[in-house]
């Protein structure tokens, strides 16, 4: 299993039929050839020997060569729920090279972004992504979901509680904004970075989410309340400008927000989110006090009743 690069090879001047600057060797000893094309807004554009296949989410394909088919699989039922809670669809899209000549395939994003191969085999096999993040695959790549267990991550970590696992052997790739930086954390390495920064990490890395430590900070310093602490060893993948980031900012230069009102809306955004936050935990257990209230209502009223059906007989 290797992934290396083809140097003096340009997707520009090699064309789409050409071999790619980037190549990919699978377990099993079969080479595929790929490049990353563009630069804030990126396709992924993969040779196809005869019979090979590339898998993909539904509505990824951006253009393909003529002799590629595509065949649209369900997954299981376990196993579809899983990809369902990762942000996934209960279906996937299988390319399969059907002519006699190498084809060329290319995948892209719904959204402004740049993408990331990921060699799993390299990898240990495993790796935690942000949720709707994959686009493609080649080989044995598979997307489940994984729960956040820790209450304070999945509320304030920016991911929200289901985060995608890929596991697997292949090369699967996936979607990040702004400039991507990788990092090797050693072991009990601390890196701090906002929240939503998060693109990738292996499961040895631990992931914390914690206060900034003052109001005045969070209420006016523009960085939110919470910091996610990254503690090694393992592969860390950052992005600097996560989606949700960049959605708000044209909210915000849509509505003509002055420098003068952004800190006012700054506070307002964060006093919103405490309040949700409150009454995300309030309202469920306010039901489950409601739902303990009338469970002891109606035994209380059924032992009443008893006591009046005992009396009614005993006197009549």
């Amino acid at each position: 299993m290797a992934l290396f690069k083809l140097s003096g090879v340009m997707a520009e001047s090699a064309g789409p039929g050409a071999c790619f600057p980037y190549v990919y060797e699978s377990v099993d000893g079969r080479a595929t050839c790929f490049q990353i094309l563009g630069a804030d807004s990126q396709l992924v554009q993969v040779n196809l020997n005869p019979n090979d296949a590339v898998s993909s989410e539904p509505g990824a394909m951006c253009y393909m060569s003529d002799g590629i088919e595509m065949e649209t699989s369900g997954t299981g039922f376990v196993e579809g729920i899983q990809r369902w809670f990762a942000g996934e669809s209960f279906f996937t899209n299988t390319f399969v090279n059907k002519g006699n000549v190498m084809g060329y395939i290319a995948f892209a994003p719904p959204t402004f972004s740049r993408i990331v191969h990921l060699d799993l085999a390299q990898l240990g096999g495993d790796m935690l992504c942000q949720q709707n993040s994959y686009l493609c695959s080649v080989g044995d790549v598979k997307v489940f979901a994984s729960i956040q267990r820790r209450v304070s991550v999945g509320f304030f970590g920016g991911e929200g509680f289901v985060l995608q696992r890929l596991k697997g052997s292949g090369l699967a790739f996936i979607s990040a904004s702004g400039t991507i930086v990788q990092r090797q954390l050693a072991d009990g390495e601390i890196m701090v970075v906002d929240a939503g920064c998060t693109v990738a990490i292996a499961p040895t890395v631990d992931y914390q989410v914690q206060y900034v430590g003052s109001v005045k900070r969070a209420l006016f310093g523009g960085e939110g309340l919470f910091y996610a602490h990254l503690k090694g060893p393992g592969l860390v993948m950052l992005q600097s400008l996560p989606h949700a980031r960049y959605a708000k900012q044209m909210m915000q230069s849509g509505r003509g927000l002055s420098d003068e009102r952004k800190p006012v809306a700054s506070m307002f955004s964060v006093c919103s989110g405490i309040l949700v936050m409150v009454l995300c935990i309030i309202i469920p257990l306010a039901m489950q006090f409601l739902v303990l209230y009338l469970e002891e209502l109606e035994k209380s009223e059924d032992e009443q009743g008893k006591k009046t059906k005992d009396w009614f007989k005993s006197e009549f």
